[in-house]
This record gives C-alpha cells, sequence and structure tokens, in this order.
C-alpha cells in the first residue's frame, strides 16, 4: 500500500441518473461513482480504498449527511484525494444493501441501518470499517465523519497486517453463514407438537419483550417506569404473528391477541400515524409512538394495510376482555392508508410510488407540524374543543416550540368528555380534520421517490384484496387489478420479472422478494375475484422463481437470480425484519400453489426451504414467523374450496369467508373461465368442493353440507 496517493481526477458521475436518490448527489462535490466494474478496476489502479454509501431518498439522516458531509468542499477534498467514493440508492440494489447490512454487523455487533457507510478492499469488494451517520462534527464520545475518513485512511496506508485480518474476519463470517448440503435424502417429516412449540416459544419470546404500557416492542416495564426513551418500529410481521393465533382457550394466544390488539390501537391513536391525510410514518422516536421519523414508505404501509385489515377482521371473534384495543381507532386507520395512497402516492397509471421524504424546507417533518392558532382557525366552536381534547392542545407542545397531532384518548373518549352524541361528534371531528387538510393542502407535498417498485406494489395488492372482504368495498379489489394489470404488461418481460419502473422504463432483474410477493398478492387477489390471466401470471413467476432463484442442493431460494452479478456473499433470507423474509414467504405461497394447481414439485421445494431453515427456526423462531407459518401449514394445509359459478357462488364465497375467515382459501372459478386448477375440472355449474393437502372430499351443490365438511376438517386438524 502507498504512503502517498495520487491526484485525484475522477468526476461526479452522479448527473442524469434516474433514481431520486442518487439525483440528490448529483451536485456534490464528492466525486460520486456509480457500482461496477470499472469503478473498482479504477480504484484499485489508484491504489485507494472504497467508500461505500448506501442510502434512500425518503430518509430523514441520509439528507442530513448529505448536507452536512457530501456538500462540504472540504470533506468532499478528503474523500476525493484519498478514496473512491461510491453511491448507491438501496431500493435499486436491495441485493447490494442486504449483503452489506450483515456485513455491519458481522464488524459491529449491531444492526445497521440509512445511510449505511462502509469502507471496502477495492481487490476484494470486502468491507474492513462499518457505519452508519456520522456527524460532521466532533461530539462528545462521538467520532465526526473527517475524524473517520483520517483513521480509515491512516488504517488503509500503515496497517497492512490488521486490514487484512479484518477482511479475513469479515469472509469467515460471511462463510459461517453459508447453509449446509441436505444431501440426497433428507427429512421431511413434520409434527404437530412440533410446530406448537415453535409457535409458542415465538409467541413468549414477543410477549417477553413486550412494552404493556405503550404497546409494541423492546422496552421493560421498568424502563418504562423511570421514562426511558427509546426508538420503536411497528414490525407488522411480528403483529400479524400474533394476530394468528386461532384457539381461543390457549392462554398463550390469548395473550399474544390481546397484545397486538392493543399495539395497533395505540399506534392508531398516537402521533406515528397521520391524523388528517391517512398512512403511517416509519417509526417513533419514543416509547409512547407520539413523535415519528416522519418519512413515509409504501411497504411499510402496504403491510400496516394488511395487519390492521386483519385485526378488524379477528375483532368480532374474541371475547372483549381479550381486546385492550380501540376497534374505531383500528377501522379508521385501515381506509386512512388506502385514502393516503391514492390521494398522494398513486401514479396516473395505477401503481404507486415507493417513498414520501421526511425533511421540508431543511426540517424533519416540517410539512406535518402546526402551530396551534393556524390549525384551529378555521373551526367552530365544538370543532376546536373535540380537537383541543383529543389532541391535549391546551398542554405544551410536542415538538420544539409547534405541535405534531398524536391522540392522547381514543375520539369515542373524546367525544364522550365534550358531552355530545356519538354520530354527532364523529361528523364535528372529520369536519375539523377535514378542514386542517384544506389549510395543509395549500403548501406543496414533501419530495416523493416516484419509482415503482415491484416487490412494494406487490405487498399493496396483497392487503387491498385484503381489505376488499372486511370492508365489503369492491374498489379495493380494482385497485389491486389495476396495479396488477400494470405489473404484467411493463415489469414482466420474457418470462422475467423486473424490479422496478423507473425514468419511463423498466429497470433491474427481479430479486426474489419481487417474486414471492406477488405470488403471494396473486393467491389473495385469486380468492376474492378470479382472473384466468392472474392464475397463468402466477403459475409463470412460480416456474421462473424456481428456475432461477431455487438452491437445488441446499434447499430454499437465493436473495439474487443465478444469472446475477456476483457480489461477495449470496444471501438466502430467512429472517424477518421491516420486510418478511423471502424464504418464509416462497416456502408459504409454493405450498398453497402446490394443492391449489395439484403440483408437487412446488410443495417439494417448499418442503425443503422449510427443512434448510429448521435448525435456525428451532433456535430462534421469534425471527422467523413467515417460516413458521410455512411450517404449520406443511403439518396443517389450509383447506381449499373450489366454487364454480356466478352470482350464488358469490354469496356461498361470502359465508364461507364469514364463517371461516382466514382458515380457509375459497376461490370462485366463473362458467367462463378457461384456465383454472386441475380439481375444478370434474366440477359443474353449482357445485363445491374441498381439497385438503393432496385429497378432495366429496363434491357438494349445498352450502351447509360443504361447509359441514369444512367444520369436520378443521376440528381435526
Amino acid at each position: 500500500m502507498p504512503l502517498s496517493t495520487p491526484p485525484h481526477r475522477l468526476k461526479n458521475q452522479l448527473s442524469g441518473q434516474a433514481s431520486a436518490y442518487l439525483a440528490m448527489h448529483a451536485d456534490n462535490p464528492v466525486a460520486w461513482q456509480l457500482w461496477s466494474d470499472a469503478t473498482f478496476a479504477e480504484a484499485q489502479r489508484l491504489q485507494k480504498p472504497i467508500f461505500l454509501s448506501i442510502g434512500y431518498s425518503a430518509s430523514h439522516w441520509c439528507s442530513v449527511m448529505e448536507t452536512e458531509s457530501f456538500a462540504d468542499v472540504d470533506t468532499a477534498e478528503i474523500l476525493n484525494r484519498h478514496f473512491v467514493s461510491i453511491k448507491v440508492d438501496r431500493e435499486e440494489r436491495p441485493d447490494l444493501d442486504d449483503v452489506y447490512q450483515i456485513a455491519h454487523h458481522l464488524l459491529t455487533g449491531r444492526p445497521g441501518g440509512w445511510p449505511l457507510t462502509l469502507f471496502l478492499c477495492p481487490k476484494t469488494r470486502l468491507p474492513f470499517i462499518a457505519g452508519t451517520y456520522y456527524t460532521k462534527d466532533e461530539m462528545p464520545n462521538v467520532m465526526s465523519f473527517t475524524q473517520l475518513l483520517d483513521r480509515v485512511k491512516d488504517f488503509y496506508q500503515t496497517r497492512e497486517k490488521e486490514f487484512l485480518n479484518l477482511r479475513t474476519q469479515i469472509r469467515r463470517g460471511y462463510d459461517s453463514l453459508q447453509p449446509g448440503d441436505l444431501g440426497k435424502e433428507f427429512d421431511l417429516r413434520f409434527d404437530a407438537q412440533e410446530v406448537k412449540t415453535f409457535r409458542d416459544t415465538a409467541a413468549a419470546s414477543l410477549l417477553l419483550d413486550a412494552d404493556t404500557y405503550n404497546g409494541g416492542f423492546g422496552q421493560s416495564s421498568a424502563l418504562q417506569k423511570v421514562g426511558a426513551v427509546q426508538t420503536k418500529f411497528p414490525l407488522p410481521t411480528n403483529l400479524q404473528s400474533l394476530l394468528r393465533g386461532v384457539d381461543a382457550r390457549d392462554s398463550m394466544q390469548r395473550a399474544a391477541r390481546q397484545h397486538a390488539f392493543f399495539t395497533l390501537s395505540q399506534m392508531a391513536k398516537g402521533g406515528l400515524q397521520d391524523h388528517l391525510g391517512g398512512g403511517f410514518f416509519r417509526y417513533a422516536v419514543d416509547s409512547q409512538w407520539c413523535i415519528p421519523h416522519f418519512e413515509k414508505m409504501l411497504y411499510d404501509n402496504a403491510q400496516l394495510l394488511s395487519t390492521y385489515v386483519q385485526a378488524v377482521a379477528l375483532h368480532g371473534s374474541v371475547d372483549e376482555s381479550e381486546n385492550r384495543g380501540s376497534l374505531s381507532e383500528n377501522e379508521q386507520a385501515a381506509p386512512g392508508i388506502v385514502h393516503w395512497l391514492k390521494s398522494e402516492m398513486r401514479s396516473s397509471q395505477g401503481v404507486y410510488f415507493s417513498a414520501m421524504s421526511a425533511d421540508y424546507g431543511g426540517d424533519d417533518g416540517g410539512y406535518y407540524i402546526w402551530d396551534k392558532k393556524t390549525l384551529l382557525m378555521r373551526l367552530s366552536p365544538a370543532e376546536k374543543n373535540l380537537m383541543t381534547r383529543l389532541f391535549q392542545l391546551d398542554g405544551s407542545p410536542n415538538y420544539g416550540d409547534a405541535w405534531h397531532l398524536a391522540q392522547v384518548m381514543s375520539e369515542d373518549e373524546a367525544i364522550a368528555e365534550e358531552g355530545l352524541d356519538l354520530r354527532e361528534g364523529r361528523e364535528f371531528l372529520a369536519n375539523a380534520k377535514a378542514k386542517c387538510l384544506s389549510i395543509r393542502g395549500q403548501i406543496p407535498l414533501p419530495m416523493r421517490d416516484e419509482k415503482i417498485i415491484c416487490s412494494s406494489n406487490a405487498l399493496l395488492i396483497k392487503a387491498l384484496s385484503e381489505a376488499t372482504r372486511v370492508f365489503s368495498n369492491d374498489d379495493f379489489i380494482d385497485l389491486a387489478h389495476e396495479a396488477i394489470d400494470f405489473i404484467y404488461s411493463h415489469l414482466w418481460i420474457n418470462k422475467r420479472l423486473y424490479s422496478l419502473w423507473q425514468g419511463g422504463e423498466a429497470c433491474f432483474m427481479a430479486y426474489l422478494n419481487d417474486y414471492v410477493f406477488l405470488m403471494d398478492a396473486l393467491l389473495c387477489s385469486l380468492q376474492v375475484r378470479w382472473r384466468d390471466r392472474d392464475y397463468q401470471f402466477l403459475l409463470h413467476l412460480a416456474e421462473a422463481l424456481i428456475e432461477n432463484f431455487e438452491d437445488r442442493s441446499a434447499g430454499g431460494f437465493f436473495f439474487t437470480a443465478h444469472d446475477h452479478e456476483v457480489l461477495i456473499y449470496r444471501h438466502k433470507p430467512d429472517i424477518d425484519n421491516v420486510l418478511p423474509a423471502g424464504n418464509g414467504i416462497a416456502a408459504k405461497v409454493l405450498l398453497r400453489l402446490a394443492h391449489l394447481a395439484a403440483e408437487p414439485r412446488y410443495q417439494i421445494s417448499a418442503l425443503k426451504t422449510v427443512r434448510w431453515a429448521r435448525k435456525n427456526i428451532q433456535e430462534q423462531p421469534h425471527l422467523h414467523h413467515t417460516l413458521l407459518l410455512a411450517h404449520e401449514e406443511l403439518v396443517s394445509p389450509v383447506p381449499i374450496v373450489l366454487l364454480v359459478g356466478g352470482a350464488e357462488m358469490s354469496e356461498w364465497a361470502l359465508r364461507i369467508y364469514q364463517r371461516f375467515g382466514h382458515k380457509v382459501h375459497c376461490f370462485q372459478i366463473p362458467t367462463d373461465s378457461n384456465l383454472h386448477p386441475p380439481e375444478a375440472m370434474v366440477l359443474e355449474e353449482g357445485e363445491g368442493l374441498v381439497c385438503v393437502g393432496g385429497r378432495s372430499l366429496l363434491a357438494q351443490r349445498e352450502l351447509l353440507l360443504l361447509m359441514s365438511q369444512l367444520d369436520e376438517v378443521l376440528s381435526a386438524q
């Protein structure tokens, strides 16, 4: 390694990039390069380490670091002289983000985040230093970004042995994550007791970490009592897992559902929800869900829509003592998400943009913050009183000297305390919010990242499909179908899926999540309204998934396709995080599709995936909720009902859903359908068939008899 470096001569290469995040940095004095073989070759030629920065456009701290450090001429001079700097949009390259977030954890022992800050060996591309946000200026006990750059420069140039040791450490860390080979024969046996043990252990782990004061996870009661502060994320996968219990006699499942209902209600009341425009912010910076980080992400809101829909659907089927949450808040949260998506995030082509920025005028959340006088200026006396009570506006401001709207009680409680009739009070509140929203609507929206992400839209398609029946609103499935049609027409090209629509074109070959989230969405939408093309699309996706992503020797699916760029590590995601694990969703959808399409190859792939992950599930079931669900369905397959016919069968489908909910999957196939599951071929119009795993029961022409079959099947599981 050289003791001195040659003059820097690289230029900023981000001008003209379609990515909103990259465009934010196009005018930086930093000589940003794109991720490419040519960039690494140039770094080797210059004998400089790589500075890799990964982020996304809506992130507040990404914006702060751009303003503080990357737009600073002195900082840029250090970077340009001693490093080759690469900027990556994590929404374009989730594969790179995935690999280097793992590296951050291996090097620091802590989870990462954004902006992700790494320094790489230009030859091996292995990281040797990792972090997230760094301040520009030195603070007590906090290293500044320029101090970090000086230390990394000296380390790279003068401490070759330690540099080699760090690279070796990270390489061994990656190698330890590699799965073993299943071999020619492997045990495919699963039993119900194992499923229950894993499920109970997962629920117990979540409940042990539950915040029983404010809802959510990650803070003990002892910390609550002393007023400790903690960042808090919604974690929809965790909440959906807690809602999934079906045995009301099981105290663990009752406690799990109770905490999920309570958490959802607390989130809906607090400041995590935008009480005027609808939708949820990314996370809260306090344990009470009062003050959020103000970016709004499509993938967060899609998952929360699913979660609130599931909670509303379950509300009537549990004891009142089990539900500490407010049905009113939960019922309003889901349509509020759809309202925000339609009004602020929907493209003219019927799909949805990826994110809305937290920053506004240089401030985090500036768009959503109120001066009390402005907030109340158009309201009637009754409306003012209700809003003041609901959001405690007669107290101290909760965001500096301004207000962010966070309820301190439920709407029904505020209405009752004002002595108003419930219907009248809700009308007052609706009018008040509409007036406040009209004031906010007079200023431009925050910056919106208008890339179309396949996986995020797929999560929303699934949620809209689920919401259709729960809210008896066919508009939701119409919205879902518009998004499906766009993906099919624009992102499905030559029997391969693309991950993004950006700058008027499809770009980046799709990743595992794009395929499996879309398959999950199609399985859901087909239960609401059957379309032959959607079923055919689903089968094509399954074939492409197995051909391009499956690890045929060890089982499971890689995050990237077999013909993807070779990275320093090829990950097979099995842990649920801000998104459900791709392998858990893959196993679930392939198993369900195997039963629907009578295709044993899909079932074998699902079996091998769960078998590959079995050890990890056993060791940490609370991190593997989606794989746990697939595991459960291997033991107890979800009954499938096939109905053939029109209006009468629609009534059957509705009655079946009302009676059994998510415990049964029901597909109503129109009489004129030309493409449908093989088992449906034996049915005449007006008949229904129950299928369980690989067997079919006797076809029925009477709904009561078919429901009796379902009761018998479910009671036997």
